[in-house]
């Protein structure tokens, strides 16, 4: 999907993998003696798995709707679950991409991203999102195939937070107990310019809004947001400078006679930020 901005500015582009993904449960795996690494961890240091049937065999699994968990297909289930499904990327319409990203909003616990068979990205978490970004040299336009290796060793069954899990000679904090991508999962082509995150949060009067943009360009960008009222009237607004590479703008947005959320009053105002560096362009929005 493509975002609203300038003709003249290539934008980024996401693609929500949600949809139809195949789940098999790869219950001949070794996972209660696995290596449990902290995320952040080297690619390099990641230990690869191959599915124990073979990379062929995962084309026979179950067809699920994804966001998902094992529980669909086999309630209780621990261990190491497979999630495949095709991607496509570039094309005549989009071009080549500068960076290629996969953006998972969650999926619990232990996660193995492979890409066209190769492993990309590794996250031992559950519950944060976090970003895998394709090697150039994978990324090139067309059909790719993404695996994605799950495993659950085990949680809580209620919603009490006081046991840890043991694995594989490791404590991790209480979490529930299942496994699998349980939120979105986008697919990000971006040429040149991003807005990374947008975080917005009110001032201890609550008469402004504290943006904090964390921006990714090329070469050094023009990155204008603004505030919209509950009605989506524009009531504030600011802009900044970006540097080349990573840059965090922090704006103080004052706005006038706030609507203050409430029991009753749910107002939400809502942050777009719109970046542009160079041809390429991006924007976001938080509500």
């Amino acid at each position: 999907m493509a975002v609203d901005v300038e003709p003249q500015h290539k934008p980024t582009v996401r693609d929500d993998l949600a949809g139809r993904w195949l789940v098999s449960l790869d219950e001949a795996a070794d996972w209660r003696g696995a290596s449990v690494l902290l995320p952040g961890t080297a690619i390099s240091e990641i230990p690869r798995h191959a599915p124990s049937g073979g990379w062929d065999s995962l084309d026979r699994g179950t067809a699920v709707d994804v966001p998902c968990t094992t529980d669909v297909i086999r309630p209780g289930y621990h261990g190491v679950s497979w999630w495949s499904r095709e991607v496509d990327i570039g094309g005549e319409e989009v071009g080549r991409a500068e960076q290629v990203r996969l953006v998972f909003r969650g999926a619990r616990l232990m996660v193995e991203v492979y890409w066209d068979r190769q492993l990309v990205g590794y996250d031992l978490d559950g519950y944060t999102p976090f970003a895998v970004t394709v090697p150039a040299a994978l990324a090139g336009p067309g059909q790719h195939r993404l695996d994605v290796r799950i495993t659950n060793p085990g949680g809580s069954d209620n919603w009490e937070d006081l046991w840890a899990i043991e694995w594989a000679g490791k404590v991790l904090p209480s979490s529930q107990d299942f496994g699998g991508i349980w939120q979105t999962v986008v697919l990000e082509q971006s040429f040149g310019a991003r807005v990374d995150d947008l975080w917005v949060r009110p001032n201890a009067a609550c008469d402004a809004a504290l943006v904090t943009v964390t921006c990714e360009t090329a070469v050094a960008g023009d990155l204008q947001v603004r505030i919209l009222d509950p009605d989506g009237r524009e009531v504030a607004g600011d802009g900044a400078a970006v540097k080349a590479g990573q840059d965090t703008v922090d704006l103080v947005l004052p706005v006038a006679d706030p609507r203050l959320y409430d029991v009753g009053r749910p107002n939400l105002y809502t942050a777009e930020a719109r970046l542009t560096a160079g041809a390429a362009a991006d924007r976001q929005v938080q509500r």
